[in-house]
């Protein structure tokens, strides 16, 4: 597939100021449109930090442009971070466990809801302080395992889903 022109627009008026904001709709699969070039015929237009809200085949997708402007990728909101010590998390974080001892990951006390931690453990066992489930924390005793919480603020706790 390729690059459908009528099914991408603008949202609202340009910036030169500010990232300027799109939508696009198509039956390809992410990867083909975050493949290099697939923005080529939107290269002069598009800019770094641009934002394309996508749909594509039924999925939707926040993407940005980077440096090279007809090339797009998934835009997280996501921070990643690599730890082997005891860590609190802070809003929506991908934490990858490179520990040698237990260490303990302790969820934000003031989370909003929807908020997301992923928790990854690639050594030894991880604590996950917190409201979760019932529970007041859960152990990833699993080498590899890696659970998916999301805050829900009408059950006053974590879920692993």
């Amino acid at each position: 597939m390729s690059f459908n022109q009528s099914k991408f627009a603008s949202v609202g008026p340009s910036s030169t100021e500010a990232p300027n904001i799109y939508t696009y709709q198509s039956n390809d699969s992410i990867q083909a449109v975050t493949g290099s070039g697939y923005f080529f015929n939107k290269r002069l237009q598009l800019e770094p930090d641009d934002i394309i809200f996508a749909l594509l085949s039924g999925n939707p997708y926040r993407l940005i442009i980077g440096s090279d402007t007809s090339t797009a990728e998934i835009y997280s909101d996501f921070d990643v971070i690599s730890t082997s010590a005891d860590h609190s998390t802070a809003g929506d974080e991908i934490i990858s466990c490179n520990n040698d001892s237990t260490i303990t990951i302790t969820l934000n006390p003031n989370p909003v809801n929807g908020e997301e931690v992923i928790v990854k453990r690639r050594n030894a066992p991880v604590v996950i302080s917190g409201p979760i489930d019932g529970s007041s924390s859960k152990t990833i005793n699993t080498m590899y395992g890696s659970p998916h919480l999301v805050y829900i603020s009408g059950n006053l706790e974590w879920s692993i889903i």
